[in-house]
């Protein structure tokens, strides 16, 4: 199986393309309901009913600089 290069104008994962069978509607139908967590996951942090809490970001913002500085990182 070939994995084709990302386009420029793809996401940050880099994916060219997205193969799918049903729309949201037919798979909550079928009870396989996301829809709860798109419309949780579109609030505010501060609105979602199920808590959130970022954790680390000081640590975390070391870690993406040294990446950013990275003479031989990969580019996603």
């Amino acid at each position: 199986m070939a994995i084709a290069p990302p386009s420029q104008d793809s996401h940050f994962v880099r994916l060219d393309r997205i193969l799918f069978a049903s729309s949201r509607a037919e798979a909550a139908a079928a009870s396989f309901d996301d829809e709860e967590w798109y419309l949780e996951l579109s609030l505010p942090m501060a609105a979602r009913r199920l808590p959130m809490q970022q954790l680390l970001r000081e640590e975390a913002a070391v870690v993406l600089e040294q990446r950013k500085n990275m003479p031989n990182k990969i580019s996603y």
